[in-house]
Parts: structure tokens; C-alpha cells; sequence
């Protein structure tokens, strides 16, 4: 996940350096992290909050027989997680 609101933190604390380049302070290098920080458990939260309720719904449906259902979304489930574990290991390896 990348954070917009951390890369937009640090292109407003850009400031010029001595020899020319552009640098950041340490102080505003720990808030853009803090901010990415906030940004990933927010993405979390959500995304827990989504997988929450799809289990609730996966019990409702359990509870009344609906067994095809049920099936096929978590085999949905299943192929979107796998497709998430790859894009995330593609990341890490970029």
C-alpha cells in the first residue's frame, strides 16, 4: 500500500539543501512514516471490517441450507486472497 497522504506530507516538507538538493527533516522524515503508519492500519481496519461481514453473511446463509452459496463465496474469497497474496509479494519484491 502506498500512502498519498505521507508522499504529499513530504513534498510540502521539502526544503532546499545547502549543496542544492531537496532533503527533509528527521522530524518531518517520523511524521511521514507515522502517517503511512495510520494510513496502513485504516486500510486494515477496513479491510477486516469487510471480511467480518462477509462471514456474518456466510453464516446466515449456512444457517438456512444454502450450501451453493456458501461455496462458491468463499471459493470467490479464496481466488481474491490469493490474487491479494500476489500483488503484495509483487511489491515486496519490486
Amino acid at each position: 500500500m502506498k500512502s498519498t497522504r505521507a508522499k504529499a506530507y513530504i513534498n510540502d516538507s521539502l526544503t532546499l539543501e545547502l549543496y542544492g538538493g531537496f532533503g527533509i527533516t528527521q522530524q518531518d522524515a517520523i511524521r511521514a512514516v507515522e502517517i503511512a503508519e495510520n494510513d496502513m492500519l485504516v486500510t486494515q481496519y477496513d479491510q477486516h471490517q469487510k471480511d467480518l461481514q462477509f462471514l456474518q453473511d456466510m453464516l446466515d446463509k449456512f444457517d438456512t441450507q444454502q450450501m451453493d452459496y456458501v461455496r462458491q463465496n468463499i471459493v470467490d474469497w479464496r481466488d481474491e486472497l490469493e490474487g491479494k497474496i500476489a500483488k503484495v509479494k509483487r511489491e515486496i519484491n519490486a
